[in-house]
């Protein structure tokens, strides 16, 4: 059992996460020709955001980037969208030498929430026990981190006994503070609806304008330089003691007062102590009035403000 958080914390098994490996002496090279941030300048032992575009600059994937050695990379991601990634990425590895694997059954992944370590370390900072690994995630006001640590040879999870965030988990304090934070990942259900910038990775250090080229990058570049940004990342909430309504990734937001008028996706969700928390990909120009969720007669919309600044257009 790891060290790196303290008993205050609470700690939650993410069976809905996956590890995707990149391993060899080309693993670097690959991967920086095919990702937003700049791995290229990661030392070993740290942890990046990163997102998977398409050639339209639509996120395919985001992934928690740890170098996990000189060669060898462990890309932490939506378990629902991993072998679909895994065999795209695979069409162009072609003569590289970078072998892609998933690796998900040899690592236990565990999201904490809060406690005392937390709050110390920077955003995306990384402290190891041994092989084992507490990332820091952007955060709202209570504070996250991801822990990656080793199964044993036989396979045993040493984290067995804790409660388990399934796929489309929404209750408990990870989905509610992740939704929270602002930062979302890609699932399956939100694949191939964002640019990185409607759902704030460059202000999150998700994007690197200053690397070479990647599937997307003349999208996503232009969508920065010219100030074409014209979704953001919004974070509400919604009471609901009864759980009455239904919220998912996905999900149509409507601008109040105006029928049938979409003006934005919900990326993530989580539901704790009688409340919504939503982080919405909202069109810039609605952001000042209601925002209902569902449909224009739907419930109304709580705004929170970012737990960070927006990085200004370039």
């Amino acid at each position: 059992m790891t060290t790196l958080f303290d008993t205050a914390a609470h700690l939650d098994r993410l069976a809905d996460w996956g590890v995707l490996s990149a391993q060899g002496e080309d693993a670097t090279r690959f991967l920086q020709g095919q990702l937003t941030n700049d791995v290229a300048l990661m030392p070993e032992g740290t942890a990046r955001l990163s997102g998977y575009c398409s050639a339209k600059g639509r996120l395919m994937a985001s992934f928690v980037v740890l170098k996990n050695a000189p060669d060898h990379y462990l890309l932490l991601m939506s378990a629902d969208l991993l072998l679909g990634i895994q065999k795209r990425l695979q069409m162009f590895v072609m003569r590289a030498k970078c072998t892609l694997k998933d690796e998900t059954s040899g690592w236990s992944l565990i999201g904490v929430t809060g406690g005392t370590t937390l709050p110390e370390m920077a955003d995306w900072s990384c402290r190891a026990d041994g092989a084992a690994r507490l990332i820091r995630l952007p955060s709202g006001e209570a504070k996250q981190g991801l822990l990656i640590q080793p199964k044993a040879v036989d396979g045993a999870d040493p984290h067995a006994e804790l409660p388990v965030i399934a796929p489309g988990g929404v209750v408990g304090p990870w989905p509610f503070h992740r939704a929270m934070s602002g930062v979302p990942m890609v699932t399956q259900a939100t694949a191939e609806l964002f640019v990185p910038q409607m759902i704030n990775y460059e202000s999150v250090q998700g994007v690197s304008f200053k690397k070479g080229c990647y599937p997307g990058q003349e999208v996503v570049a232009r969508s920065q330089f010219r100030g074409a940004i014209k979704r953001r990342a919004a974070v509400f909430t919604l009471a609901d003691p009864e759980r009455a309504h239904a919220v998912a990734p996905g999900q149509s937001v409507f601008a109040g007062g105006e029928p049938d008028a979409v003006c934005g996706t919900v990326a993530s969700v989580g539901y704790l102590d009688g409340q919504w928390a939503l982080t919405v990909s909202l069109q810039t120009a609605a952001a000042s009035g209601p925002i209902l969720l569902g449909s224009d007669v739907g419930p109304r919309l709580m705004p929170v403000p970012l737990p960070y600044p927006i990085l200004d257009d370039i």
